[in-house]
C-alpha cells in the first residue's frame, strides 16, 4: 500500500484518532494528520496505522478542508497558510484557545 504522509497537526474542534477511536487530547498539536488523505492518529498509534493512503481527499474526513490538503500548492496561492513553516503558530495558538474554551461552554 501506499504510505501516509503524517504531519503534526492542531484541531480546532474534537477529532478521534482513526486507529484506536479515542480522542485526540490537548489544546494544540495533539496528534499527527496525513496531509493527503487527512487520516488523524495519534503520535503512539502511528506503527499500527496501515499503509493504506487514498491520496487526497476533497471532502471533510479532515478537520478542515483546505488546512492541509495540497500543500505543495498552498504555499504558491496561499504564502500565508498556517502549513507553510509554522511562524504563524504564535498567533494561530491564541485563535485555537478561543475558540476551544468557546465550544465548551
Amino acid at each position: 500500500g501506499i504510505p501516509h504522509t503524517f504531519e503534526v497537526h492542531s484541531y480546532t474542534r474534537p477529532t478521534v484518532c482513526r486507529h484506536c477511536k479515542k480522542l485526540l487530547r490537548g489544546l494544540f498539536k495533539q496528534g499527527l494528520q496525513c496531509k493527503d488523505c487527512h487520516y488523524n492518529a495519534h503520535r503512539k498509534c502511528l506503527p499500527h496505522v496501515p499503509k493504506d493512503c487514498g491520496g487526497e481527499v476533497r471532502d471533510n474526513h479532515g478537520e478542515y478542508q483546505d488546512s492541509t490538503s495540497g500543500s505543495e500548492f498552498s504555499e504558491t496561492t496561499r504564502p500565508d497558510d498556517e502549513s507553510d513553516d509554522g511562524g504563524m503558530d504564535g498567533g494561530d495558538n491564541v485563535s485555537v484557545d478561543d475558540e476551544v474554551q468557546l465550544r465548551r461552554h
